[in-house]
């Protein structure tokens, strides 16, 4: 994989019809990028989530200890970095960390999760950059390999996050699909997980699929089978 020294969002020009009195901080030159991350080593697989308010958050992995740590950053809608230069850490652990997703609740906080080797851990941040869910966040297990996050806001403050159950070679696994809910306080809602499929014969290349929402705080995937989240 190529370097990235530097994480560049790039913002077209048409962005800053505004008028005069505002002192935006995006660039107006595409040519010269909003620089988020200027630390050493590689930045990579940005994930973005804009609230209601028009504040930007951005999560990436950095490379800048030799570890590829998860970092987070929060821009308002003029271009303003908001947190500390090159934002705050989310985990600086040896794991392999792996599939960053980040959401944004009706209440205006961030959760973010992600597979940590066979695990998923989730963190839930404030707009002022406070984590909530502790230092460490919240790690959940299962008796196999947890993989492939995704996370969907429902409610005012809670998430449904859709992962993989997998068992046997990583190559060609037994592969699940489960979802759970979880409330503001980062505390499972539904007695047990929901068991999505476990047909199998999921591939291990088959690792993102639709999870949108009902209306209804429940969600539909791709084959239009609607899950009762209540």
């Amino acid at each position: 994989m190529k370097n990235i020294k530097t994480l560049l969002i790039a913002v077209s020009s048409f962005l800053f019809f505004q008028p005069f009195t505002t002192v935006a901080q995006w660039s107006t030159n595409a040519a010269v990028n909003n620089q988020i991350c200027g630390l050493s080593g590689e930045q990579a697989i940005p994930k973005i989530a804009t609230c209601a308010n028009g504040d930007t958050y951005i999560g990436y992995f950095s490379n800048e200890s030799g570890n590829y740590n998860v970092r987070l950053q929060r821009l308002d809608a003029q271009g303003n970095i908001l947190w500390a230069s090159n934002g705050i850490l989310l985990s600086n652990t040896t794991a392999f960390n792996a599939a960053p997703k980040v959401v944004a609740t009706s209440s205006g906080n961030i959760v973010v999760a992600w597979q940590a080797d066979n695990v998923i851990i989730m963190q839930k941040i404030t707009p002022a950059g406070s984590l909530l869910w502790g230092p460490a966040g919240i790690t959940l297990t299962s008796a196999n390999r947890m993989t492939w996050p995704q996370l969907l806001p429902v409610g005012t403050d809670e998430v449904i996050m859709k992962y993989f159950d997998d068992s046997g070679p990583i190559n060609a696994p037994t592969r699940h699909v489960f979802a759970q809910r979880y409330n503001a306080s980062g505390t499972a809602v539904w007695s047990s997980p929901a068991a999505i499929s476990l047909a199998g014969g999921i591939s291990a290349w088959t690792q993102i699929f639709p999870f949108i929402n009902d209306g209804s705080d429940g969600f539909v995937r791709t084959c239009k089978i609607v899950y009762g989240l209540k």
